[in-house]
């Protein structure tokens, strides 16, 4: 649980985290603009929430997915080999790997799996004809070219993206859920960030085929919104979801118990702090990014 902070404090380490470009210039987030929607007599409630924001820039972000990618060395090479023989086992899985993404109903270039597919030429190393399309991907696993499957991204926030991906059918390949069962390889999902609401819901479904091994878990301490929360002092506790919901429904943001995307809790009720250097996941709370109602955002959007 973090301590009680004032105004000053919080703005002295924005100020720092954009100084030192951990987080970006003001026109892409702005504390003190942001800060400003709120009354004089909820500024205290308002710099709590704004020290809960977790900005991660694209270097920060590019470090996160190589530790994410690598740590599958810990899962699939022997703790009893030498340090030697445990790097030739880790080059020899790597060989043996064809590396995907997950993709929405309809692909697009857009997914974001696609973007972090490239990091893995340019920041894990990897040659280019190992990094495929599912549909390749799977095409690989079936001619038995490769051994096993990597799957990368970003943030999961329920899991449903991969869960569809992994069970979608391919023209005449079929999916990867049915070959899975007929030709036993080696499936890890190894996204940056995971929520243990993914876990425990959609992605328990797979959990016997897909080995989840995220380079973070997020679970109900992350949240803003349960009495776990590791944001809130314990005096400011049983009022937060309240503070959050009054600003919300000032506004026009949704009410739909988690429903809906831009629900005032996030998707899914997941109430997260968490911002990128090109979006902010669905599962944080939007008034971090929100303009609905004249809302100054904190993290602002650059079309």
């Amino acid at each position: 649980m973090l301590p009680e902070v004032n105004e000053q404090f919080v703005l002295t380490k924005c100020n720092f985290l954009a100084k030192h470009q951990f987080w970006p210039r003001k026109a892409r987030m702005d504390p003190e603009g942001w800060l400003g929607n709120f009354r004089p007599d909820d500024r205290r409630m308002a710099s709590q929430l704004l020290n809960s924001f977790l900005y991660y820039s694209e270097e920060l972000v590019d470090r996160m997915f190589a530790s994410a990618v690598q740590g599958l060395s810990r899962d699939v090479t022997s703790s009893t080999e030498s340090l030697k023989d445990r790097r030739l086992e880790w080059a020899r899985f790597i060989d043996q790997t064809v590396f995907t993404f997950p993709t929405g109903e309809i692909p697009f270039a857009g997914d974001s799996g696609h973007l972090y597919v490239r990091r893995l030429r340019d920041v894990v190393g990897l040659d280019e004809e190992q990094i495929q399309s599912p549909e390749l991907a799977l095409r690989a696993l079936k001619t038995g070219s490769k051994r096993n499957v990597v799957f990368v991204d970003d943030f999961v926030g329920t899991g449903q993206q991969f869960l569809k991906t992994w069970q979608r059918p391919y023209d005449k390949t079929g999916s990867f859920a049915d070959m899975w069962l007929s030709k036993k390889f080696s499936a890890y999902y190894s996204p940056i960030f995971c929520t243990r609401y993914a876990m425990d819901g959609q992605l328990d479904e797979i959990a016997d085929q897909v080995s989840i091994l995220p380079a973070h878990w997020l679970d109900a301490r992350h949240s803003l919104l349960t009495q776990e929360s590791v944001w809130w002092p314990a005096s400011m506790k049983t009022e937060a979801s309240d503070f959050i919901f009054r600003y919300s429904m000032s506004i026009g943001v949704p009410d739909t118990g988690g429903y809906d995307e831009r629900d005032w809790q996030g998707y899914n009720c997941l109430g997260l702090t968490i911002g990128f250097c090109d979006c902010v996941p669905d599962a944080t709370i939007p008034l971090f990014d929100t303009r609905l109602g004249g809302w100054r955002p904190l993290w602002k959007r650059v079309a």
